[in-house]
């Protein structure tokens, strides 16, 4: 009976023994299984993230070929091929006297062999890009007048260095680059004239052909000196237009053997004058600050309104290319309604919604003392917002056209995103 216990108990663990090992197998199996499948899925994702990131590399490359591509198609048709660029420094720039005052420059004789070398002339008459290299923003083009300047230097103009600087001193300008370019021939300038006395000048048209005709570039930003009867009047260029087949829109243009149209725009004193109050806030001292409502609306006289209407000039017609019909939803409710060329300045359609003749009393005050004035244009999705700082609550009464709010004023109907034959505006006051 003993030993038949003995047997069961034996036979019971060899079997016990065989199903923990049968069952250790087949765990390994399973580990080992899922190892090799875990192994096989991660080298599937590597093989896809890598054939991903050569197809994201090639993609990049391809783009990166393609903008070099475009880069160089615009380079070229900016030089024509001709490489010339070079960089010249405070103490090698001089102020180069002439009678006209024009804007052709002096360069060094070593310029002249390396321009002739890569044929510069077959294109004409040459023309330069100059960079202040220290305000990038200011730029400006120009002729060439002679090759025969100092080793290593350069000779401006007065006009030249007034576009460049501001002024007619060489000391204002640590660093200048040139660079060889090719101007589109400049079929429309418009200028705007410092004050308001130039239009006193009785032949305007003469004397702005007379000119232009000095110079050989035109360039947007560039300060023209008209002389009358001894009187110096000056001009900001503010926009150009190449002719016809010519390109696209440039900053510059050529002057040379060109038909230009010209256009004149309200003064800076007169904008100013338009925008801000006959009487500036006071504060009192031991008071407050003065709010928008002790602003006083400001009055807008006859000549104002002649010269406003003269600048905004005849309602296009409808249908005509360029022309954008605006409706203006004023605070009160009612809406003005005008047609406007896509070109005109976002100053002067402030200077329409607030100083309007069918604008009531009430409109204009509510306007013209306010706060921030904000544009909702509702032309496009998303809607695009525009606040434009009435300049009779920016320091001094009047718009710095360097600052944030001067450039907006300065942008077209086009460029604030109003190109769709109608647009509706809707203004809301915030204050």
């Amino acid at each position: 009976r003993k030993s038949e216990m003995m047997v069961d108990f034996d036979f019971n663990h060899r079997a016990s023994k065989l199903e923990r090992d049968q069952q250790k197998r087949r765990d390994e199996a399973r580990k080992k299984r899922l190892t090799e499948e875990r192994l096989k899925k991660e080298k599937q994702e590597r093989d896809e993230a890598l054939v991903a990131f050569k197809h994201a590399e090639q993609e990049r490359q391809q783009a990166a070929l393609l903008l070099k591509e475009l880069a160089d198609q615009q380079e070229w048709i900016l030089t024509g091929g001709i490489k010339f660029q070079r960089l010249f420094t405070f103490g090698y720039i001089y102020l180069a006297e002439n009678e006209t005052d024009d804007d052709k420059i002096i360069l060094p004789e070593d310029c002249l062999q390396e321009l002739s070398q890569q044929d510069a002339f077959s294109f004409g008459p040459m023309t330069f890009m100059l960079t202040n290299t220290n305000v990038p923003d200011k730029l400006t083009h120009c002729g060439v007048l002679q090759f025969n300047a100092p080793t290593g230097c350069i000779g401006l103009t007065r006009k030249v260095l007034m576009c460049l600087t501001g002024g007619d001193d060489p000391a204002q300008l640590p660093s200048l680059s040139i660079k060889y370019v090719r101007l589109p021939k400049c079929s429309y300038v418009k200028l705007q004239p410092k004050r308001n006395v130039f239009f006193e000048v009785g032949p305007v048209k003469s004397c702005l052909e007379e000119n232009l005709r000095k110079h050989s570039t035109v360039t947007v930003g560039d300060v023209l000196t008209v002389w009358f009867r001894g009187r110096p009047y000056q001009l900001t260029v503010t926009a150009v237009r190449p002719g016809p087949g010519e390109g696209e829109r440039f900053q510059g243009c050529s002057l040379i053997d060109a038909d230009v149209e010209v256009d004149l725009d309200v003064s800076e004193e007169s904008s100013e004058k338009l925008m801000a109050p006959t009487e500036a806030p006071r504060r009192e001292q031991g008071g407050t600050a003065p709010t928008s409502k002790d602003i006083p609306a400001p009055q807008l006289d006859d000549q104002f309104r002649e010269e406003l209407e003269r600048q905004l000039g005849p309602e296009p017609a409808a249908g005509e290319d360029g022309v954008v019909l605006l409706k203006v939803k004023l605070p009160s409710g009612a809406a003005l309604l005008r047609r406007f060329r896509s070109d005109t300045s976002l100053r002067m359609l402030l200077l329409f919604i607030t100083h309007a003749a069918q604008l009531s009393a009430g409109d204009r005050e509510l306007l013209l003392r306010s706060l921030p004035i904000q544009l909702s244009i509702r032309s496009s999705f998303p809607p695009t917002n525009i606040r434009l700082l009435h300049p009779a609550h920016s320091p001094g009464g009047s718009v710095d056209a360097s600052s944030e709010n001067g450039l907006l004023l300065g942008r077209t109907l086009a460029e604030a995103g109003i190109k769709t034959p109608q647009d509706s505006i809707f203004i809301s006051v915030t204050n």
